[in-house]
């Protein structure tokens, strides 16, 4: 059902249906490069600002408002906070056109992980509720 609202919401802004129900349409990135594990252990945190600041280097956003964004550019998570990780897996597979970022965006996607040996705590999904009596716990 989620599938079919999603297909409604793109036709209704005029979007192309076809590049979602057949995703070999769609234009690739020149570059493909996965981002591995150095060590076993548990994903402990992932920093979400590295990754954003990383894809924007990848061309997948904008510092400046007339930059060119790059709608093939991106990452892939592989892994989330809590999955176990082995030495050589995958974390990440970014994409790009740009060749002189590859080495670095490898580096920083690597360096936003970070591994430890014990399974984090799961954290709560949602923390506290907002409205007309103030903030509260959930």
């Amino acid at each position: 059902k989620a599938y079919e609202k999603f297909l409604q919401l793109v036709k209704k802004q005029n979007g192309d249906v076809s590049f979602i129900e057949n995703v070999e349409k769609y234009s690739k990135s020149k570059f493909a490069v996965e981002v591995v594990a150095k060590e076993n252990g548990f994903v402990t945190t992932i920093d979400s600002l590295e990754l954003g600041l990383t894809s924007i280097s990848l061309g997948a956003g904008r510092m400046k408002v007339d930059d060119v964004i790059d709608m093939k550019a991106g990452i892939m998570l592989k892994k989330k906070v809590g999955d176990e990780i082995k030495h050589n897996e995958v974390l990440a597979t970014f994409y790009t056109d740009n060749s002189s970022v590859l080495d670095s965006a490898k580096e920083r996607i690597q360096k936003a992980f970070t591994i430890g040996m014990e399974k984090p705590k799961k954290e709560k999904l949602i923390r506290a509720i907002v409205d007309e009596k103030g903030v509260r716990e959930f």
